[in-house]
Order: C-alpha cells, then structure tokens, then sequence
C-alpha cells in the first residue's frame, strides 16, 4: 500500500506582479497541483518455488 500526497496546503502558489513606470503586469495560474493518491498492489499466485522438481533426472546425473 503507498500513499502520496502532493501540496495538500495549497503553498504552491504561484501570482506574479511586475509594476514599471508606464506598464503593470500581473500574472496569476490557476492550475490545481493538490492531489492525493492511494496505489493498493497485490499479487496472485504467489509460491515461492514455482517449478519443483521431482527428481526424474536423478538417475541421468549419477550415470553420467
């Protein structure tokens, strides 16, 4: 299980303001960057030796 959380304050703000003597600039983004995200992972089928083996080469390995 894992849980993200991204700018779940709402800091990331990001408003801008350029003020000069003829010309006044202001900049605002409205993006959403807060989210929260829960991934649940599970795996099936899970044997710890998957291919047993039930000796039938035994009998090649000791004649040779």
């Amino acid at each position: 299980m894992t849980l993200e959380a991204k700018d779940i304050f709402d800091s990331a703000k990001s408003n801008y303001n350029l003020c000069s003597d003829a010309v006044q600039i202001q900049q605002k983004n409205y993006s959403q960057g807060r989210s929260v995200m829960l991934t649940l992972q599970y795996r099936f089928n899970t044997t710890n030796n998957r291919y047993r083996g039930t000796g039938a080469g035994n009998s090649e390995k000791s004649r040779l």
